[in-house]
């Protein structure tokens, strides 16, 4: 890899443990307007956009707005029982922003308002200089790297995306950003080993590694 300026940082799975927190909120405002037919086995499904995009394909414009209200509460309601830190990243974060001539941002498929409720409960807002977030009409990460590279003027190769999913390598490969991949003890063998097999040699497992991995690329 060559010398990295930029880190750019994924939410998700990445810095914070949040899918149950995400999957409880969506589908509890999904069942409060009647939809009991989708549940944890096929919320997934409608994965792509966007948490407010979620919402509007599955209960439609006219319900959204108060749908929108009541998922926010709902959110906000079980982010401390659900929300789950990982061990090790609030050092990790602190270290690299302390780094001269490195600069943080954050990309998530998120909507930008629980990304905010969230990096803010967490303390992580400061550490990044932006965020960019989801979009209703589907996943935008590749639309998100290209504006942080007018936005900051920096060239590819000199920045370095930590995701921690398939889409995530594929995205990047695509458009030609490097990838570190995580993989940390909330996910299962067959998914550490598919992330090896497509990210082969950039694949981490714990925050430790990260570290590392980061500040052997960013000296």
């Amino acid at each position: 890899m060559n010398k990295k300026s930029v880190i750019v940082f994924d939410f998700d799975g990445t810095i914070v443990d949040s899918n149950n927190l995400e999957h409880q909120a969506l589908l509890n405002t999904i069942h409060e307007y009647g939809y009991e037919e989708i549940d944890d086995s096929n919320l997934e499904d409608h994965f792509g956009p966007a948490e407010s995009g979620i919402l509007k394909n599955i209960l439609g414009e006219d319900i959204f707005p108060e749908a929108w209200a009541f998922f926010i509460e709902d959110y906000l309601r079980l982010q401390e029982e659900l929300l789950v830190k990982i061990p090790g990243m609030d050092d990790l974060l602190l270290s690299l922003s302390k780094k001269k001539d490195l600069l943080l941002l954050l990309v998530t498929g998120r909507s930008k308002e629980t990304a905010d409720i969230s990096l803010d409960y967490l303390g992580y807002d400061k550490y990044f200089a932006k965020t960019y977030t989801g979009s209703d009409e589907g996943i935008n990460k590749d639309e998100n790297i290209e504006k942080i590279l007018d936005d900051y003027g920096v060239e590819k190769e000199h920045i370095v995306y930590v995701g921690d999913t398939l889409a995530d390598i594929k995205t990047m490969k695509s458009i030609g950003i490097e990838i570190i991949s995580v993989s940390y003890s909330q996910y299962d063998k067959n998914h550490k080993d598919m992330l090896e097999e497509e990210n082969p040699h950039h694949v981490v497992h714990s925050v430790k590694e990260l570290e590392e991995k980061l500040l052997n690329i960013t000296k």
